[in-house]
């Protein structure tokens, strides 16, 4: 296998990332997502489906991916099913998915150090701790600042290199 395919070769540039403020609403996380998508001709949405998390001074504080918001609204399917309405403990699914618009990005991000790997590190290193952590995305490091991500399917595409 290779040695010379470093994380930087195949990492995507966090600048091609859109953002949210880790106190923004996951209402607002789910719209600036949203708006992230590209349609291309055939109908296909094409974008990334994680926004860079920043705190108060500006600064990459996490990763909320569209996995981490669809857990975060999952209660929406209890709210119109006759069943849960009946019981009377049903009200708490009902407010609580009432009550997602006030949940902070922050309650659900994933802190961006959680995995990561340095940009000169090989690919290799990427890959055993994306395994290692089941993570689908790990931050890649510079000087201990994040300078992009690596994805899955980053290193799907490298696999052919990588054999």
């Amino acid at each position: 296998m290779p040695k010379d395919l470093l994380a930087r070769d195949i990492m995507v540039p966090i600048a091609d990332y859109s953002t949210v403020h880790e106190d923004d609403s996951l209402r607002q996380a789910i719209y600036t997502l949203r708006t992230s998508f590209q349609r291309d001709r055939s109908g296909a949405f094409h974008g990334h489906r994680a926004l860079l998390v920043l705190d108060n001074t500006g600064n990459i504080s996490g990763i909320i991916t569209l996995l981490d918001l669809l857990k975060a609204v999952e209660l929406n399917e209890h709210f119109n099913d006759p069943w849960i309405k009946a019981a009377s403990w049903s009200w708490y699914f009902i407010n609580r998915v009432r009550e997602v618009e006030g949940i902070k990005v922050k309650e659900f991000m994933r802190p961006i150090f959680l995995v990561t790997v340095n940009s000169d590190q090989p690919v290799q290193v990427a890959i055993k701790k994306m395994l290692a952590q089941e993570e689908n995305l790990i931050a890649v490091l510079e000087k201990k600042l994040p300078v992009g991500l690596i994805r899955t399917v980053d290193i799907f595409w490298a696999l052919s290199k990588l054999l």
